[in-house]
């Protein structure tokens, strides 16, 4: 899975993964435990706005990225905060602020969120704490200030 997503997706990205966790028989973990600057979330990001084109070459399918970010399930995860939310191939969906938008999180606050409408790639990082409970509080608030101050800010301007 490394060398595929080095020759694949992240080398055509310009992301240069330096740390990738390995089970004990040297196999990546796939869909966690991989370390991106704010810089490479948001070129993913911009992947995925631009429906798999990034500096006019087609890196994933159009339809991929379709079908990952169309919900396949329901689910409540941020109760109040998105509304409408669904769960695709690694992307929730969901409405914030009166914008329909797909979103990535990662443990404790580590978020990609793209509001196609707004053209606008939306990252953040945090400290991901052991402490499941903690974690999912500060990915609440990094999601309320993306709602009360980030997207007022923008569409603001």
């Amino acid at each position: 899975a490394e060398d595929y997503a080095a020759d694949r997706l992240f080398g055509p990205l310009g992301i240069d993964i330096d740390f990738w966790t390995k089970d004990p028989m040297g196999y990546t973990w796939g869909g966690n435990y991989i370390r991106l600057t704010p810089r490479e979330m948001a070129r993913f990001g911009q992947l995925f706005l631009r429906e798999g084109e990034i500096d006019g070459d087609q890196i994933v399918p159009a339809s991929w990225v379709a079908q990952s970010t169309s919900v396949v399930s329901g689910g409540e995860w941020f109760q109040g905060i998105v509304v409408n939310q669904g769960y695709g191939y690694g992307w929730w969906n969901g409405t914030m602020g009166g914008h329909d938008f797909v979103y990535a999180s990662g443990h404790g606050g580590q978020v990609i969120a793209i509001f196609a409408d707004l053209d606008l790639v939306i990252v953040t990082t945090a400290h991901a704490h052991h402490d499941w409970y903690t974690a999912g509080q500060q990915t609440d608030g990094i999601m309320m200030i993306i709602r009360d101050e980030v997207l007022p800010a923008v569409l603001d301007n």
